[in-house]
């Protein structure tokens, strides 16, 4: 069968954002992305004097979301995140434990690309959970967003270093490569 993407909403996220990342996710990596049931997020994670929830404690409370079957997994809450040495993430991953994480707290700001935010982001994250590192092309999805204006600025493809990078470390399965990469645009590296 292969592997799968299983997408988890921590706490009451929009469907339609959901099945929009789902299916350029499954796109992005040649595989199928499967929606989990909405899971409730614990508040052991809130920090108070942060007004925040730790995403590395949202991280290993993921592990615990995983279940038998060994799926890649990709987190979407509403909350805020940080981690020890910032302010604020857009998301975070593990590389070791194939999870990926993502909030789309400050992506309600703005004009309105919410979901094309989220979508970049999950699929920046799922990069990581394959071992890619940040990217210096600022138009390629690995790029690392300082702001939401690096997110809104890059694209939601592969430059061709990481699409590179990327198909070496995905489970071969030919029919899919072929699939996607049809749908991939490429991206000219820095």
């Amino acid at each position: 069968m292969g592997e799968r993407i299983k997408i988890v909403p921590l706490g009451d996220i929009d469907g339609g954002l959901i099945m929009e990342v789902a299916t350029q996710v499954s796109m992005s990596f040649g595989t199928t992305a499967i929606v989990n049931e909405m899971q409730q997020y614990h508040e052991s994670a809130y920090n108070r004097q942060r007004n925040q929830y730790s995403a590395e404690a949202f991280l290993r409370f993921m592990e615990g979301v995983r279940g038998e079957t060994p799926h890649r997994l990709l987190g979407i809450t509403d909350v805020d995140l940080y981690i020890p040495d910032l302010n604020y993430v857009f998301g975070l991953a593990d590389e070791a434990g194939s999870v990926a994480l993502v909030s789309i707290a400050r992506f309600k700001k703005g004009s309105g690309r919410s979901v094309e935010r989220a979508v970049k982001t999950a699929i920046h994250e799922l990069g990581h959970t394959y071992g890619l590192a940040h990217c210096n092309n600022n138009r390629c999805v690995m790029y690392f967003s300082y702001n939401l204006s690096d997110t809104d600025y890059k694209g939601k493809e592969f430059c061709i270093k990481c699409r590179k990078a990327l198909d070496t470390r995905i489970p071969s399965d030919r029919d899919k490569v072929k699939i996607r990469d049809e749908h991939i645009k490429e991206v000219m590296c820095a």
